[in-house]
């Protein structure tokens, strides 16, 4: 019988520069793509770099005029003269991220495949403004040429992720994954109560931070510990139809919300500066921090296990 295959991936990143803030190159294992990571300021030491002329897919990100982050998802028979162009077209992009193949068997039936599916992908995603002006056509492929652009498409995004850009991974996907793979402790959903100021919300713990579930229920009255970033992100998703009003000071949440730490979530369910750690609590009473405290120590006396009558 085959053993399983491994979850494991390598991933290799290579800085011709010597700059860990200019050009990188990066490769997956068994995987005949290159990722490159170009910042605008960089364009001019493009020349020479490996397959940096090669056909391919890219997303420009940067900030628009309203600040908000945006990206720009196009293809090009020549990735570099297209980038090249759009320093002199576009102004609102800091860096580009192109996937080409080491081997050039990309042609253009692949590339606009890809360009289309990852705007497709990373428009529903709703995570970033797109300024595509319109959406690119999905070219008619073969099923064996288009089962290698998805293999090539997937590969593509989680190297993306990998780099810290998870523009193509919607919160709702990321929330379904936690929970059937048991990812960190996505599979334990943690709760905030307080009966008296109606605030009713559930969330798990991933990876990069914390999911807020739809259907809680938040408190927004203003308090002068309400943090700012509380006050910016209750002005988004009410722009962004996210929220349910549905008493005085009070809203249910209609799709899930991400945030970067427990505390980031917790102080926006009870709109004011805490700790999430110690508000966010298992059915059991044990708050956050003391689940964490007591997977670590469980782990350290497996380590002992593991390690012992070892010399």
């Amino acid at each position: 019988m085959l053993p399983e295959l491994p979850k494991g991936k390598t991933v290799t990143q290579y800085y011709p520069s010597g700059d860990p803030d200019g050009i990188m190159l990066v490769e997956l294992s068994n995987w005949s793509g290159l990722a490159l990571r170009i910042p605008r300021a960089m364009l001019a030491a493009l020349k020479g770099t490996p397959n940096a002329s090669s056909p391919g897919f890219y997303i420009l990100f940067g900030r628009d005029e309203s600040d908000e982050e945006t990206v720009y998802v196009g293809k090009s028979e020549d990735i570099q003269r297209r980038l090249i162009q759009h320093a002199g077209s576009k102004d609102f992009w800091e860096e580009a991220i192109a996937f080409v193949s080491k081997d050039d068997h990309l042609n253009a039936g692949h590339i606009g495949w890809l360009e289309a599916n990852a705007f497709q992908i990373i428009r529903e995603a709703g995570k970033v403004n797109v300024a595509n002006d319109s959406a690119p056509s999905v070219p008619s492929l073969s099923a064996s040429v288009r089962d290698t652009a998805n293999e090539f498409l997937h590969n593509s995004a989680f190297l993306l992720s990998a780099m810290g850009r998870k523009v193509m991974e919607s919160t709702a996907e990321r929330v379904q994954k936690a929970v059937s793979t048991g990812d960190d402790s996505g599979s334990l959903t943690f709760s905030i109560r307080i009966p008296k100021r109606g605030i009713q919300a559930t969330g798990i713990q991933v990876n990069s931070g914390f999911i807020v579930m739809s259907g809680s229920v938040i408190n927004s009255e203003l308090v002068p510990s309400t943090p700012k970033s509380a006050i910016n992100k209750l002005s988004e998703m009410k722009e962004n139809g996210a929220l349910k009003e549905i008493g005085s000071d009070q809203f249910e949440l209609t799709v899930p919300i991400e945030f970067n730490s427990p505390s980031g979530a917790s102080s926006f369910v009870m709109f004011r500066s805490s700790n999430g750690r110690d508000e966010w609590k298992l059915p059991d009473g044990r708050t956050l921090a003391q689940f964490e405290n007591g997977e670590i120590e469980k782990a350290g006396e497996s380590n002992v296990n593991l390690f012992s009558g070892v010399s």
